[in-house]
């Protein structure tokens, strides 16, 4: 069986908001497995990310910085005898990110929700400017 490692996170320029936004979603999708993808109102999902209410131009660039924020993966067959290691590259956290002038929506990649993921995600930190 395949498993999926990341084995380092890119952030791309990712501002501090960003990073609020960002952790904010994986934590709202670990929380709500069972939906696929996510819609939640503006004003709730800016309480969620602990930011002021955002306009919805603000928020898609903010989701769209989340969104270029890459994991360094490497695919390791784990019902080998020996460890395989398969192919490895970077992907990105989310299927897709958008929203209108009421809400934001998102999709998170399966591994993404794996737990040494997320406490990788949610342990990072950006110095503030």
């Amino acid at each position: 069986m395949a498993q999926v490692i990341v084995t380092d996170i890119e952030l791309n320029g990712l501002s501090v908001t960003g990073l609020n936004v960002l952790k904010a979603a994986l934590r709202h999708a670990r929380n709500n497995t069972s939906v696929k993808c996510h819609e939640l109102p503006l004003n709730d999902f800016c309480a969620l990310a602990g930011i002021p209410r955002v306009s919805a131009t603000v928020m898609r660039r903010l989701l769209g910085e989340a969104q270029r924020v890459l994991g360094c993966v490497e695919v390791v067959d784990t019902a080998a005898r020996t460890r395989t290691d398969l192919p490895c590259g970077s992907s990105p956290m989310f299927s897709f990110v958008g929203g209108d002038d009421s809400s934001v929506a998102f999709e998170v990649l399966d591994f993404v929700l794996q737990d040494s993921v997320m406490n990788k995600v949610l342990a990072l930190s950006l110095p503030c400017n």
